[in-house]
C-alpha cells in the first residue's frame, strides 16, 4: 500500500483540477479494493499472482495461435473453391 499512496501523492501533486485529484482518489479507491479482494498485501503477492496468470496467457495465446492457422487454411480454401465454382467470363 506504501508504494500504491506515494505513486497516487506523486499524481496528485502534478494534477491542476479537483476533478484530476478526485478522479485519482477514485482510481486508488478502486486498486485498493481489487487488491484487497484478491489478498494482495505485498509486491511479492502481486508477483506471484502475475507469474501464475503468466501460464495461462501463455495457454491462450498458443491456442488464439493455433485457430488464426486454421481460419487462414480455411480462407484458402474458401478461396480456391470460389475461383473453381464461378464461371469464366466470355471473351
Amino acid at each position: 500500500m506504501e508504494l500504491l499512496s506515494a505513486y497516487y501523492d506523486t499524481r496528485n501533486k502534478g494534477a491542476y483540477s479537483g476533478k484530476a485529484k478526485i478522479g485519482n482518489l477514485k482510481k486508488f479507491s478502486e486498486t485498493v479494493s481489487y487488491l484487497e479482494s484478491k489478498q494482495l498485501r505485498t509486491t511479492e503477492d502481486l508477483d506471484a499472482l502475475l507469474n501464475s496468470m503468466q501460464g495461462q496467457i501463455d495457454t491462450l495465446k498458443e491456442s488464439a495461435t493455433e485457430k488464426q492457422a486454421r481460419i487462414k487454411e480455411l480462407d484458402e480454401l474458401l478461396r480456391m473453391e470460389f475461383s473453381r465454382a464461378s464461371p469464366l467470363p466470355i471473351s
